[in-house]
């Protein structure tokens, strides 16, 4: 009886061999169309191209969570969810994460990074495009950029960065600069409208970035509208200079 089981268990395993190789190699089964599906808009290039190659693949042996874990490593991407419709199609249901800023810095090298879940996160330059053109952009350099990437506890740039959006009406571009510390970042705002600059030399919050915006208005309407003008906030402290 034994041996008769055990002729049993490897014929059956042979067969199941055969079975699998003949699925592996079906042509019926090799993915001829990649849907995705995106909730927000474009989808990110590279998740676009990765999903895309797997045409040609079979559509039985494709590894999900292989697939999940490559997608997700993406900062833009929040979630996806995967669904076979045999024989040749599969669909990727793609959640993007919200995104609030977009940072960059080009100094011969052009390098972008998300602020997301109150964490900044480095992006492929190509999968910039499909983030919502509203966002605000902050140009920094490069090392400024790596520090808040590696960086686990933003609290303070978060907060400044919320004082922004809300002004950001006001705004024609901001660039921020941390000389190797978080705590000991800056930034310059320059406004719409007006020929003045921000600069703000330690970490803001609303009533300092209100005082500033007033007094700009204040010397604007008393320049000459040629005239630009550097206004250095620094605890609380506003001094008028000139460029």
């Amino acid at each position: 009886m034994k041996i008769i089981k055990l002729f049993f268990i490897i014929l059956l395993t042979i067969l199941l061999t055969f079975v699998i190789v003949g699925l592996r190699k079906s042509d019926r089964l090799k993915i001829e169309k990649v849907e995705i599906i995106c909730d927000k808009d474009k989808v990110p290039k590279s998740v676009y191209d990765y999903l895309d190659s797997l045409k040609g693949q079979n559509i039985l042996f494709i590894n999900k969570k292989t697939i999940e874990t490559k997608v997700k490593n993406n900062p833009v991407i929040e979630s996806i969810q995967i669904k076979r419709e045999f024989p040749k199609k599969i669909i990727f249901y793609l959640k993007k994460r919200q995104v609030n800023v977009i940072l960059r810095y080009n100094n011969g090298n052009i390098g972008s990074a998300i602020l997301a879940n109150a964490r900044v996160m480095s992006i492929n330059n190509e999968d910039v495009d499909s983030l919502s053109k509203g966002l605000i952009i902050i140009e920094c350099d490069q090392d400024s950029l790596n520090l808040l990437i590696d960086s686990e506890n933003i609290s303070s740039f978060n907060k400044e960065f919320n004082i922004i959006l809300a002004n950001y009406h006001l705004i024609s571009s901001v660039y921020y600069c941390n000389r190797g510390s978080v705590e000991a970042g800056f930034f310059e705002i320059k406004l719409n409208d007006i020929n003045a600059l921000l600069r703000f030399r330690e970490f803001f919050d609303e009533a300092e970035f209100r005082t500033a915006l007033i007094m700009a208005n204040n010397i604007e309407s008393s320049h000459s509208v040629d005239t630009n003008i550097i206004l250095d906030v620094y605890h609380g402290a506003i001094v008028e200079r000139q460029k």
